[in-house]
């Protein structure tokens, strides 16, 4: 697999600092040692801003979603990086999709008071918030807020068309999620909405407590979700049809999943803490199981996503107080096919997007960042996105 390398940071307002660009080579790790050229590099320095999300739109547009204390900011720029505009509201966002009409969809939560569409909202515990932008000018088209009495936070929303579907945990008595019962702790919801933002189903879970869905997968025709507890090591896969009736669903007793994806079959690839890979069909059989020993024991896994016939797993160290990042590339019998590491002290958040054909490789770093040889420097936390193109 050919890889090219590009590096962006990204801009906010106009609190930024353009650094010079640089060209560097990289080499990749295969069998053939075959080198390659990075083929651009843009920085921005930020300033107390971290990166939480990263999209394209059909045009190739930039959209970056970054979080400020209690304020996050949308900024998009064309393909050469040039700002076209740049939104502001309260609350922490969460992530960022762009629907078929090319529209903004942000999933946020606030607390406070807050004015959308001049429509003021009130909310003494954590509320949340769904906006839509349109495309041109980022003006705000649509909203919606959902709160209950102890609070509830989105975890992950993405969409299945153009329905949206956004999960996470709440607390407390909610007629909008399906819940008139007031309870004190904390369970996980998934809820759809069209387009228009209109609630098609909500389905919440388990009611025992502290339970939340970390992430879940859309296939052709099911749903997928991991469930996990607060106060227990194990993890749950749900597959429900799209009605969200339960037709299987499997738990993972070896340690906590951190990660998985599932694959056009609607097969189900998982890693979990103890660095094994797993294969489950779509009715939640073991298939296959892999130990990811291949690599430093002081790596560990954080993320894994499927595209193309492939699987790509993010892992992370952290010696003396230096945080790397190893990036790996499987094909579907679990075999490795090339890895890369970069080093520096880089944000153990940094997360992996698929967008087009690039993979991307989103996060922070202050002080140094090296690839390979070749060493960034900024001495202020400095939001990144590294893109690869394969």
């Amino acid at each position: 697999m050919k890889l090219k390398f590009r590096i962006h940071y990204l801009l906010l307002l106009s609190l930024v600092i353009m650094l010079p660009g640089r060209l560097f080579s990289f080499c990749e790790h295969t069998e053939k040692k075959k080198c390659l050229k990075f083929n651009e590099f843009i920085s921005y320095e930020l300033k107390d801003v971290k990166i939480i999300d990263f999209t394209l739109d059909k045009d190739a547009n930039q959209y970056s979603l970054l979080n400020k204390k209690d304020k996050f900011y949308i900024n998009k720029t064309d393909k050469n990086h040039k700002l076209i505009w740049s939104k502001e509201f309260k609350g922490s966002a969460v992530n960022i999709m762009i629907n078929s009409k090319n529209e903004v969809i942000i999933s946020s939560y606030f607390t406070g008071d807050i004015l959308l569409e001049s429509k003021k909202y009130n909310s003494n515990t954590k509320s949340l918030a769904l906006l839509k932008l349109d495309n041109l000018k980022g003006e705000l088209k649509n909203h919606l807020v959902v709160s209950t009495s102890y609070g509830v936070i989105p975890i992950v929303a993405k969409l299945s068309g153009d329905d949206i579907f956004i999960a996470g945990y709440y607390s407390g008595k909610s007629k909008f999620l399906n819940n008139t019962k007031k309870i004190p702790y904390e369970d996980g919801f998934l809820l759809a909405l069209d387009e228009n933002f209109n609630k098609k189903w909500t389905k919440t879970f388990f009611r025992q407590g502290f339970s939340y869905i970390s992430d879940f997968k859309i296939g052709n025709e099911n749903i997928y979700l991991m469930i996990k507890f607060k106060n227990n090591i194990l993890s749950h896969i749900l597959h429900l049809d799209k009605k969200t009736k339960l037709i299987n669903s499997v738990t993972i007793k070896e340690n906590n999943v951190i990660s998985f994806d599932i694959d056009e079959k609607e097969n189900i690839y998982l890693i979990n803490k103890k660095r094994i890979l797993k294969k489950f069909n779509k009715s939640l059989k073991e298939i296959a199981s892999k130990d990811l020993n291949e690599f430093d024991f002081s790596f560990s896994p954080l993320e894994i996503i499927y595209k193309n016939g492939s699987l790509f797993i993010q892992y992370i160290s952290v010696i003396n107080y230096k945080k790397n990042i190893l990036l790996s590339n499987y094909d579907l019998n679990l075999k490795n096919i090339w890895y890369y590491t970069i080093t520096g002290q880089i944000n153990i958040k940094s997360t992996l997007k698929l967008l087009n054909n690039n993979l991307f490789l989103i996060g922070e770093f202050w002080g140094n960042m090296i690839f390979e040889d070749k060493d960034y420097f900024s001495n202020k936390n400095t939001s990144f996105v590294l893109i690869y193109d394969l």
